[in-house]
């Protein structure tokens, strides 16, 4: 086997023993682990390195995310987008183009691809203010699908 594809499949095991945890685990379980600052860093800075410019659309802005836990603390990040990268910044930068709020274990479970977040938003569990159209580019721009459109 060579070395890119052991790293592949490394990757693809390491995803889905993070999805099957996520899984299992509770809400205060996955906020006193992943949620606290080392995870979020880790869960931010991959993010970071499956960010697709070209999804972006020509896009350069900031969107922060306003993740509350069940401690009632609320975990801010702001992803700084440019013409070529994404750089995930701990804590609000001003001017943020979408801001994002939902609880910190959601959170968690929608980078782990367990929870869909366009059915936290219709269930009220996920809030967004600011460019909903950018919204819908977030899945494609860090890694995602691109979202199936009507052709009528």
């Amino acid at each position: 086997m060579s070395e890119t594809t052991t790293k592949a499949d490394l990757k693809q095991l390491t995803g889905r023993a993070v999805a099957a945890t996520t899984a299992r685990a509770s809400d205060r379980l996955l906020e006193r682990t992943i949620g606290r600052p080392r995870g979020l860093r880790a869960i931010f800075k991959a993010m970071a390195k499956k960010f697709v410019p070209a999804a972006a659309e020509g896009f350069v802005g900031c969107v922060t995310y306003e993740l509350r836990g069940e401690d009632s603390i609320e975990r801010v990040w702001t992803v700084q987008i440019t013409p070529t990268q994404a750089i995930p910044i701990a804590g609000r930068l001003a001017d943020s183009a979408l801001t994002l709020k939902v609880g910190l274990a959601d959170f968690i479970r929608i980078s782990a691809g367990e929870l869909n977040p366009v059915d936290l938003v219709m269930s009220g569990r996920m809030q967004l203010e600011g460019d909903f159209m950018l919204a819908a580019k977030l899945g494609p721009m860090f890694g995602g699908p691109v979202p199936a459109t009507d052709s009528a």
